[in-house]
């Protein structure tokens, strides 16, 4: 062989080796792609679950690396056992990639792939837990042998960590253990893991049997959490800032840790916000920008935002034209979600817009639950059939709940009943009854209860009649604008029942009842001022007092007629204008 044979020879082989190196590069770089897709996958799956957004499935499916032919090869490696290809099979039936979307089918291969101890299955199976029977048991020792099979580090690791952290400190499918926990939380933590800084912030907060309250340390991590712009860490760190727990008190930092949060869509942080701009204490006046907020915040699902967005819509304003429709939807979003006070407003709403049956289905809901306007609200719908056929029976029920409940109008209807009762049965216990049930609503604050309270005590029903207590009942009715109260008060001081003497008293009233424009009030008045009887004559004050009874019936020209040639032209005056005074005040009220 000579040289140049030799020579070519070598050259072969070397031409070999390069391009059999070049197929190894290659296959390499082919491979590292198909197997980083599946790792993508797995993130992706990982923020689908944590968002609750599985439309991300769709970008798992349009980025994926492989070919027909390649489909087509992996879908018969799988069929002879290769774990890698079962993985890639299980993932293109989870997001329809060349198959139509088929979650069992996906279980079905994962599961395949976990019998050859392939690590990545143990995670995929555990984040479609909701697609198949797998316990907290097997959940966690997943995590488990996918830690043991695995060394490369990456964010699937920390996840899984985090993960079996959250489990420990729960009990859930393992033995509860807050200080192992602690340790898998800090692993997760240490690999970047804001949730993991988050949970040990409140950890540290709120303490435990095992874990001593750590303030300092919870500070720690929830800086931490919140400066890697994890949102719950970042709404709790403002709301430390705006309350001063913990920290001096800070706005400045209190807003920029709210405008992290909700630019997260964290939706408490963002109805802060809208709360603070509609405020425009700290932040400038905005309600564009409020409104905006407010908006975003009922969007996430934050209920006091969708309460406070209904009633924007509800009540006219003058910044946001009044929309029932709107205000009925929201309000029913919350309702459904078990939001109290959206519950009554919405059935109130119902209500005002005639939807009888609606509104008597939450009425009674709530009633159930003890409340008192609803009881009274149910009770009342059922006495008149309105939303629901009569029946008398369940309307005393739901009364008698409604005055248990301490709601005054359903105790002064109770007590009414039972006295009606008790006229007709003259039983002197359904006379205590309706005592005991007015005294109640009376108490409550009822004026109508405190002056039918009182007429109980003048005339000794269900009670022993006590002239004092009467007088002091209609003083409480009075106060709050109760027309008989000041009538039968101003009587009682004139005649001295009850109390001593006073026509000074009684004339001031006497005035209540006729400034809130009962005629009867106004006409005695007049009688007392111009007669002189019981108080000295002023018919400045007598013709004031006609001419306001003149206004509204024109019959007492010649009444006015006679006084004015009694008077001087000064007093005259005099009397038109203090007449005008009492109309201004009859007009307010």
């Amino acid at each position: 062989m000579n040289v140049l044979n030799i020579f070519q020879i070598t050259l072969l082989i070397l031409i070999s080796s390069v391009y059999s190196y070049a197929i190894d590069i290659d296959y390499n770089t082919w491979q590292n792609d198909r197997m980083r897709w599946v790792q993508n996958s797995i993130n992706l799956l990982i923020k689908a679950q944590s968002q609750n957004k599985f439309e991300l499935f769709q970008s798992a499916k349009n980025s994926h690396p492989f070919t027909n032919e390649e489909i087509k090869i992996y879908i018969q490696q799988a069929h002879h056992n290769k774990a890698n290809s079962q993985i890639i099979l299980g993932l293109f039936y989870l997001f329809g990639i060349q198959h139509k979307q088929d979650i069992k089918k996906a279980v079905k291969w994962i599961k395949k792939a976990s019998k050859s101890l392939y690590p990545q299955s143990y995670l995929i199976l555990n984040l479609l837990k909701k697609y198949q029977n797998l316990n907290n048991k097997q959940e966690f020792e997943n995590y488990k042998r996918y830690l043991d099979l695995t060394d490369n580090e990456n964010e699937v690791h920390v996840f899984a960590y985090l993960q079996l952290g959250i489990m420990k400190l729960l009990g859930e499918g393992t033995s509860k253990n807050e200080k192992l926990a602690l340790q898998y939380l800090k692993l997760a933590d240490k690999k970047g893991s804001s949730q993991a800084s988050y949970y040990l912030a409140m950890l540290y907060l709120d303490g435990s049997e095992n874990i001593t309250i750590n303030k300092k340390l919870a500070l720690k991590w929830l800086k931490k959490a919140a400066l890697n712009h994890h949102p719950s860490a970042c709404y709790y760190l403002a709301r430390f800032y705006e309350e001063g727990i913990l920290l001096s008190r800070d706005m400045v930092s209190a807003i920029r840790f709210y405008y992290f949060a909700s630019n997260q869509n964290h939706a408490k942080a963002t109805y802060r916000l809208s709360l603070l701009l509609s405020e425009g204490k700290i932040i400038p006046y905005n309600f564009k920008k409020s409104f905006n907020y407010l908006q975003k915040a009922a969007k996430l699902g934050e209920l006091n935002a969708i309460f406070d967005l209904a009633k924007l819509y509800l009540y006219k304003n003058s910044k946001i034209i009044k929309n029932q429709h709107l205000a009925k939807k929201w309000l029913e979003k919350a309702a459904q979600k078990n939001h109290l006070e959206s519950q009554k407003l919405l059935a109130s709403l119902y209500l005002e817009i005639k939807l009888y049956t609606k509104a008597f289905k939450w009425f009674q809901k709530l009633a159930l639950t003890g409340d008192s306007r609803s009881s009274y609200m149910v009770a009342k719908m059922l006495l008149d059939g309105i939303g629901v056929n009569k029946d008398y029976k369940s309307f005393l029920y739901f009364l008698k709940q409604a005055a248990l409940s301490n709601h005054p109008k359903a105790s002064n209807l109770y007590a009414n009943i039972l006295y009606q009762k008790a006229l007709d049965t003259d039983k002197i216990s359904l006379f205590q009854d309706s005592f005991y049930w007015m005294m109640k609503a009376a108490k409550l604050g009822e004026a109508e209860s405190q002056y039918q309270l009182a007429i109980f005590y003048s005339k000794g029903l269900g009670t022993v009649t006590n002239k004092q207590q009467a007088f002091y009942w209609y003083q409480k009715a009075a106060k709050q604008s109760h027309i008989n109260s000041h009538i039968v008060l101003a009587s009682m001081l004139m005649n001295g029942e009850g109390h001593e003497i006073d026509t000074n008293r009684a004339v001031y009233h006497y005035k209540q009842a006729a400034i809130l424009n009962d005629k009867d009030a106004q006409m005695l008045l007049y009688k007392l001022f111009s007669q002189g009887d019981s108080i000295d004559q002023n018919l400045v004050e007598a013709y004031a007092w006609l001419n306001v009874l003149n206004a509204h019936t024109h019959e007492f020209f010649d009444e006015l007629q006679d006084i004015q040639n009694e008077i001087s032209s000064n007093d005259l005056n005099q009397a038109q204008n203090l007449s005008l005074s009492y109309l201004h005040k009859i007009q307010k009220n």
